[in-house]
């Protein structure tokens, strides 16, 4: 039977926002292989909470695909809404999506799984700037922003005096951030899908972070290297309870330290030309199979038919 699904994505974009014209190219790809995949589907704007109620009671769904990144996704309220609106959707729980957006309380919850991440400083909510402590971390650093996404907001430092000049600049904004040693090392992301791992992609990127020059499917590395990074990766998944629906998981692979887990992606982009696409084509699995294997994993909820106009039973009259 035809579903009826509807793409939640965030408004067209104005220029300069990378954020909202992904949503858009992760929408449209979306939208098309539920088309090819002989189902309907409706892209629906989801950046006001109205709108977006007044559009899920328009629409006769049977389930959503989220193609939101950045706070939009992050937040988890999009998640929260279509739980409120009994809306089945693709995907972790706004609970779990927003712990991973969160990368202090993502980093802490794997820390306590004994599961390695950087070492870290945060920075905000009115904690004061430990200038010390930053000049004991080391530089070069990365900072980056408490709850972000897809590298944005992330720079590199090169000196302890540049550290403490930008956290003193983003905390007098009201920003929350990380600051961490920066590393040389291989950057791995590692997708999977329902938990199972689907494969792996080496990522190469500029000297500033900011665009990913090179990508290897499968990554350059040793056969014994990767299943332990798709072990790792399994385990960091579970542990932040991402086990529904496509997860990413970020890993840099250096020669002198353990592995560390940079990042754990919740609603990695689904485009056709992204990371997650590119990998399930490397497994043989184009990107209409791999939406039907996400619309696999969609709740089913029965329809309810409700009369526009129910009858009125007829009144009982009892003998005098």
């Amino acid at each position: 039977m035809p579903l009826h699904i509807g793409v939640l994505c965030s408004e067209p974009p104005t220029e300069g926002d990378d954020t909202a014209a992904l949503d858009g190219r992760s929408a449209q790809d979306l939208a098309e292989s539920i088309r090819r995949l002989g189902h309907r589907a409706t892209v629906i704007p989801a950046d006001d909470e109205l709108s977006l109620a007044l559009a899920l009671r328009r629409e006769v769904l049977d389930g959503c695909l989220l193609a939101t990144h950045g706070d939009l996704g992050g937040s988890g309220r999009l998640q929260a809404q279509l739980r409120r609106c009994c809306l089945p959707h693709v995907g972790p729980s706004a609970a779990a999506v927003t712990l991973a957006y969160d990368k202090l309380r993502a980093r802490d919850r794997l820390s306590r799984c004994n599961l390695p991440v950087p070492t870290s400083l945060a920075f905000g909510a009115g904690l004061q700037t430990p200038r010390r402590e930053l000049a004991y971390l080391g530089w070069p650093a990365i900072l980056k922003p408490r709850r972000g996404s897809l590298g944005r907001g992330v720079l590199r430092l090169e000196s302890a005096q540049e550290i403490a000049d930008l956290v003193d600049d983003e905390l007098a904004h009201g920003g929350e951030i990380l600051v961490e040693r920066a590393t040389q090392g291989v950057e791995v992301q590692v997708v999977l899908l329902d938990g199972v791992v689907l494969g792996a992609m080496q990522v190469e990127r500029s000297r500033d972070l900011q665009e990913i020059e090179a990508m290897t499917c499968p990554p350059d590395l040793s056969t014994s290297m990767l299943h332990g990074l798709e072990h790792l990766a399994r385990h960091a998944a579970d542990a932040l309870d991402l086990g529904r629906g496509i997860c990413r998981v970020d890993i840099l692979v250096s020669d002198r330290h353990n592995e560390q887990i940079l990042e754990v992606e919740a609603l990695p982009p689904l485009h056709r030309d992204g990371v997650v696409a590119r990998i399930a084509r490397a497994a043989g699995i184009p990107h209409p199979r791999l939406v039907e294997l996400l619309l696999g994993g969609l709740p089913r909820v029965e329809r309810l038919e409700v009369p526009s106009r129910p009858e009125m039973a007829a009144p009982a009259f009892l003998p005098a």
